[in-house]
């Protein structure tokens, strides 16, 4: 962050930076109280699908300032609204940058969350459809959970809801960590793809070598002038996602995997290191312009123990994207899926 962002200071906004989210909720946890806030019992992360499971579920919920029912089709747009037009206030993002605008800007977030509260608590939500609903978010990592009792996180641990690296014992393991390093809003347009390839190459009682293919498409037409990783705000939200893409990709793997050659990155900016939970970690920054297509490969030499005959894969996706196309080619079996849940286990048929 300090590098490629300017950033010199941890604020709570960037407590997230590890994907691990028991890592995550530790340093959230120290900041909150280092600013005076007291201690806290536990953290919640939900994303924009984990608002639509919830708001399809609450009923006849209104965004402050608005007629409208707040639905899971039309919830997007609605807060993209309130954001560039914050309700009760006369400043829009259009009129510029106003200390009154960003003043206000998120003030949606608790008014719409209060207001969900409120039909919760006063008994009119369907209970059974928003268990149902928060189960669903859970599955698909839209909703993690880490709380301080080790009784109740050793339960969210076993289930896979709380938002933990989790490596399988003797297994392969991949996870593909994407981080926007530029200060725009362009994850809401780039399409991803993974394509993974594992050989063994000198036989089977040697290491196998994984070779992992991202493509990463930005669709957006409009030209970035400049591809300036600080440019400020544009008129509308959509401006924001109208930006080059600014990416630290963390490639997630099994700890002893060694790297052997990326392409795609400019070498200085690759890294490997050791990672939470005893993996290991492959790294790099680059930037992908507007109406552009760019694949980056990670080739690296997978852990001895691993054997073709014994062979699985445990795929993590990455919370808070979309469902991840996979196309998987192992020892001679090939197949292709759509990641839409948290995590999958493979295995060659």
């Amino acid at each position: 962050m300090r590098r490629y962002m300017g950033i010199d200071l941890l604020v709570m906004r960037d407590a997230n930076w590890s994907p691990d989210l028991p890592t995550s909720a530790a340093v959230a946890k120290a900041l909150y109280a280092q600013d005076g806030e007291g201690s806290v019992d536990g953290v919640f992360t939900l994303d924009l699908n984990a608002v639509k499971h919830l708001f399809g579920a609450l009923g006849d919920v209104k965004a402050p300032g608005s007629d409208e029912v707040i639905t899971a089709d039309n919830i997007e747009a609605q807060l993209i609204r309130l954001w560039e037009r914050p309700a009760g206030a006369e400043a829009t993002l259009a009129g510029g940058v106003s200390d009154e605008w960003w003043a206000q800007r998120k003030d949606f977030i608790p008014q719409i969350a209060r207001e969900a509260l409120d039909r919760i608590q006063g008994g009119k939500a369907n209970l059974p459809a928003l268990a149902m609903a928060v189960q669903a978010a859970l599955t698909d990592r839209s909703i993690q959970a880490w709380v301080a009792d080790p009784n109740i996180q050793a339960v969210l641990a076993e289930a896979r809801w709380d938002g933990s690296i989790q490596p399988a014992q003797d297994s392969d393991f991949l996870a593909v960590i994407d981080t926007n390093m530029g200060y725009n809003k362009v994850d809401a347009a780039m399409q991803r793809q993974l394509d993974y390839r594992v050989e063994w190459v000198d036989g089977p009682q040697q290491p196998a070598t994984a070779t992992l293919t991202l493509t990463y498409t930005h669709p957006i037409t409009t030209p970035d002038p400049g591809c300036d990783p600080t440019r400020g705000y544009g008129e509308t939200y959509a401006d924001m996602i109208a930006r080059c893409y600014f990416d630290y990709v963390r490639v997630y793997a099994p700890g002893g995997s060694e790297l052997i050659a990326v392409d795609g990155i400019a070498p200085e900016d690759v890294l490997a290191q050791a990672g939470e939970a005893g993996t290991e970690i492959f790294s790099g920054y680059f930037v992908t312009p507007t109406n552009s297509q760019q694949r980056i490969t990670f080739t690296y030499r997978l852990p001895a123990a691993l054997k073709p005959a014994s062979y699985q894969l445990l795929l993590q996706r990455q919370p808070g994207t979309q469902p991840l196309p996979v196309t998987l080619h192992v020892n001679g079996a090939d197949t292709e899926l759509t990641l839409t849940e948290g995590w999958m286990l493979w295995s060659p048929e």
